[in-house]
């Protein structure tokens, strides 16, 4: 026979005032537009890649793109481009995804 004997119980209730009324989404789906400034330039790919160096990569079709990442990351942004000469790449900022919503809008520019 097993006895439990509860002598008191305290609940504590500790919660993040930024968070009240908000859910936070563990994937977030990703979209927005991305441009290359030089004369003939195309972007072909947008590369995410998180602080433990793994590439989330999309395709860019007419200047839009789309991709599931995970939440609460900062990404350095990479674009990759064709031009006359063949393909390279470019910078294209630092993404904090930060999210309350499933869907976020990030575009670039390089």
């Amino acid at each position: 026979m097993i006895a439990l004997i509860v002598v008191g119980i305290v609940v504590y209730i500790v919660y993040d005032t930024n968070l009240i009324g908000r859910t936070q989404y563990h994937n977030v789906t990703v979209s927005g537009s991305v441009s290359t400034v030089g004369f003939g330039t195309t972007p072909f790919r947008i590369d995410f890649t998180n602080p433990d160096g793994t590439v989330s990569s999309a395709s860019v079709s007419n200047g839009q793109y789309t991709i599931i990442l995970t939440n609460n990351v900062d990404y350095a942004v990479t674009v990759d481009y064709s031009d006359a000469l063949g393909s390279s790449s470019c910078n294209g900022g630092a993404f904090n995804l930060s999210a309350n919503s499933p869907t976020v809008t990030y575009n670039t520019s390089c």
